[in-house]
């Protein structure tokens, strides 16, 4: 093959995998444009029914790359409120590439993701939203709103019988922020057919999960100036401070030390530790085997709470 061939051929094959990358942006777009309309003429539907809590909203996108849909500027309208509440952003991200195919292709049939991520960002409640008592609490706290965001991971896995909800947490700002996740195996996951009849799904999936095991479970809360606060306001009431309280957990396990579970003397510690430092703490569950959900009905498994420490795998962990 002469140089001049050979240079011919590059050519050719940069080309072709120049048109084919933009046969795919252009695919690409077009599909993202076209879910986006599909869900503004559904939200548009909500506003102008007047039946939904969205009142309104400033603007959707869609992201094949990202694997995202986002709503933007969300107006709610909680049912009996004259105000409002306002949302920086929804989003749904993480979505598997099964289920963006099947956006794609303009299917409108419930499925259940292989992978997905949801969030709310930026969630303004302000005190004519809350009743009198929250309000009150919140302007003893020094707040004129709650700032609130949530988001939740949620995986399955159909072949491995298994399904997980990853980090769901809910962040109050300059509060905190709470966190849960939970793995469970053994699990018989809902067909297409399944969820497009969620009455019916609820008793049956009721059934699975308690047929189901616990792999792994986590609840945490991470401390961003709710301590501080209810410090100051314990000291206002003339009560001991968070940390002179705090000193009060050593009464179990220094009265009977003897008769102290292993998990009392490990877990009131770092529960007193965080009390007087803040940072995060976390209560975890991790058997060593997974554990039947049904063995929790056990009525001498709850009469013993070592017993149950140990059988769940119970342990506290604490950070500053």
């Amino acid at each position: 093959m002469t140089e001049t061939a050979a240079s011919n051929k590059t050519l050719i094959i940069a080309a072709g995998t120049t048109l084919t990358l933009g046969i795919l942006c252009v695919g690409l777009f077009i599909g993202q444009r076209a879910v986006e309309d599909g869900i503004r003429s559904n939200l548009n539907a909500q506003v102008a029914g007047g039946k939904s809590m969205i009142a309104g909203y400033r603007n959707v996108r869609v992201s094949f790359l990202r694997r995202s849909v986002s709503i933007l500027g969300i107006t709610l309208k909680p049912p009996g409120k004259e105000t409002s509440v306002e949302v920086d952003k929804i989003q749904m991200s993480d979505l598997d590439f099964v289920t963006i195919g099947r956006m794609v292709m303009g299917e409108r049939k419930p499925t259940m993701p292989g992978s997905v991520r949801l969030s709310v960002k930026g969630m303004h409640i302000g005190q004519d939203v809350m009743g009198e008592k929250a309000s009150k609490q919140l302007q003893e706290l020094g707040l004129d709103e709650l700032n609130v965001s949530f988001s939740m991971g949620f995986k399955s896995d159909r072949e491995a019988h298994s399904m997980a909800i990853n980090d769901m947490n809910v962040e109050l700002k300059d509060l905190g922020k709470i966190s849960t996740s939970l793995e469970i195996s053994h699990v018989e996951l809902p067909t297409d057919e399944e969820l497009a009849n969620p009455q019916a799904l609820a008793l049956t999936m009721s059934a699975r999960l308690m047929a189901s095991s616990l792999h792994y479970a986590e609840l945490r809360f991470v401390d961003q100036g709710l301590l501080k606060l209810v410090d100051a306001d314990f000291k206002r009431q003339g009560k001991p401070s968070l940390s002179e309280s705090a000193k009060f957990l050593d009464m179990f396990t220094t009265r009977q030390p003897a008769q102290t579970s292993d998990f009392v003397s490990s877990a009131v510690p770092k529960v007193k530790a965080f009390l007087q430092n803040g940072g995060s703490i976390a209560l975890k569950a991790q058997p060593p085997t997974d554990l039947p959900f049904v063995q929790f009905a056990n009525p001498m498994l709850l009469l013993d709470p070592e017993a149950i420490a140990k059988t769940i795998g119970l342990s506290v962990d604490a950070s500053t």
